[in-house]
C-alpha cells in the first residue's frame, strides 16, 4: 500500500527510500524479503524520481548478496530483484493507466518522512480508524445495513430461491430429454501439448528453490501427489537444478538421498 501511495504522488518517494534503508540497516532473512518485494513495486517511480537513491539501495543489496551470510531463498530474491531492475522493472509498472487517473498539476504529496518527531505521536493517533476495534453496536448496525440492502438490492434470498426453482425444473427436464435421445459415444481427448508436464516441472522447481533445508525440499516433494510414471521428471528436474548452480551445493544430494531412502522407486531413477 506504502509503494502505491508512493507510486500515486500521494507521499513523498524520501519516506520509501527511509524504509528500505531501514529494512537493510540490520538485515534478517524476513526484512530482506520486504524489501526485495517493496523494491519491485516501487522501484520504477524511485528511479525516475530519485536514481541516486536507489543507487545506494541497490548497493546494499549487493553487499548483502557478496557476504553471502542470508539463506538460498533470500539469494534467490536479491538476484530476481536484479533482474527486474535490469529489465527497467517493465513487469511492475509504477502505474497501471487504469490508475492514472489524477491530473499531475492536481496531485497533492504528503511531505511524511520517519524522522518526524510528531509522527508517532498521541494526538495524531485515530483510533477510530483502527480496524481491529469492537463494535458495541454490532446487532443494531447489522439489522440497519440489513435493511438498506433490501431496498437497494430487493430480496436476495427470495429471488435466489425462485431461481434454484428454476434451475432444477429445468435440469429435470433436460434429463428427461437426454434420457429419450440415444447415447453418444464418448471421444477421449489427449493433450499433445504436455502442458500438464510442465506445470509439474515449474512446480517442482518452485518447491525446490523455495525450500529452506533439504528436510523441508524432500517432505513437499512428496506431498505433490505424482503420478506413476512422473518420477523421472522429478528426478530430472533435481538434476538440472543442481547443474544451474557455479559450485556443487549439498543440498541437491542430501535431497536425493533422501528421497532414496524414502521411496524404493527413486533409487532406480537416480542411479
Amino acid at each position: 500500500m506504502i509503494a502505491h501511495l508512493v507510486n500515486q504522488q500521494v507521499v513523498h518517494e524520501l519516506l520509501a527510500l527511509q524504509m528500505l534503508a531501514l529494512f537493510l540497516e540490520n538485515p534478517t532473512e524476513d526484512s530482506i524479503e520486504i524489501a526485495t518485494d517493496f523494491m519491485m513495486e516501487v522501484g520504477h517511480v524511485l528511479s525516475e524520481s530519485s536514481p541516486a537513491g536507489v543507487s545506494a539501495i541497490f548497493e546494499r543489496f549487493r553487499n548483502i548478496l557478496q557476504d553471502g551470510n542470508v539463506n538460498r531463498r533470500c539469494q534467490y530474491a536479491i538476484e530476481k530483484l536484479f533482474k527486474v531492475r535490469k529489465s527497467k522493472f517493465s513487469a511492475y509498472p509504477g502505474i497501471v493507466p487504469e490508475l492514472d487517473l489524477v491530473e499531475e498539476d492536481d496531485r497533492i504529496t504528503h511531505e511524511i518522512s520517519l524522522d518526524d518527531d510528531d509522527l508517532g505521536s498521541k494526538e495524531n493517533i485515530q483510533d477510530k480508524c483502527n480496524v481491529f476495534q469492537f463494535d458495541p453496536e454490532f446487532s443494531k448496525n447489522e439489522e440497519e445495513w440489513e435493511l438498506i440492502k433490501k431496498e437497494v438490492l430487493g430480496d436476495v434470498q427470495v429471488d435466489q430461491a425462485e431461481d434454484d426453482d428454476e434451475i432444477s425444473e429445468s435440469n429435470i427436464q433436460n434429463g428427461a430429454v437426454m434420457q429419450m435421445e440415444e447415447p453418444v459415444e464418448e471421444t477421449q481427448i489427449q493433450d499433445m501439448t504436455e502442458k500438464d508436464l510442465i506445470n509439474l516441472r515449474r512446480t517442482i522447481y518452485l518447491v525446490i528453490m523455495s525450500s529452506v533445508d533439504f528436510e523441508e525440499c524432500t517432505h513437499k516433494l512428496l506431498k505433490l501427489n505424482i503420478r506413476e510414471g512422473q518420477q523421472l521428471e522429478l528426478c530430472t528436474m533435481l538434476l538440472e537444478c543442481c547443474m544451474q548452480e557455479r559450485t556443487y551445493a549439498r543440498f541437491y544430494g542430501l535431497t536425493a538421498q533422501r528421497l532414496c531412502q524414502v521411496a524404493e522407486v527413486y533409487q532406480h531413477k537416480l542411479s
